[in-house]
């Protein structure tokens, strides 16, 4: 297993049970060792304001703002740039073939 650089004790013992708000915060005693009950008081009103932050079905999907687009055609890793023509700051060499508009 790959080292993810932080830490991973919690879960690396396979025993950590915990009550988890709908805004990712642990409400609680979480149960870290052996076996037992988590209890919480939990405020359902939450759950109300959280969902009305998400857009479940996808009614406010603007796909003329946001999109997705895959390019599967080999390109260059390397672009290059070279001094303006007439001296002030820089362009880039681009080729007008693979020249596409966005919207």
């Amino acid at each position: 297993m790959k080292d993810t650089g932080c830490a991973i004790e919690p879960i690396s013992g396979g025993c950590f049970t915990a009550i988890v708000s709908p805004d990712g915060q642990i409400i609680g005693e979480p149960l870290k060792v052996g076996e037992g009950e988590v209890i919480a008081d939990l405020d359902f009103a939450q759950i109300d304001a959280r969902k009305r932050l998400m857009d479940a079905r996808g009614h406010y999907s603007r796909p003329e703002l946001l999109s997705l687009l895959i390019d599967r055609r080999l390109a260059s890793p390397v672009h290059e740039r070279t001094a303006h023509p007439n001296g002030n700051g820089s362009h880039v060499v681009v080729d007008e073939e693979r020249t596409v508009e966005v919207l």
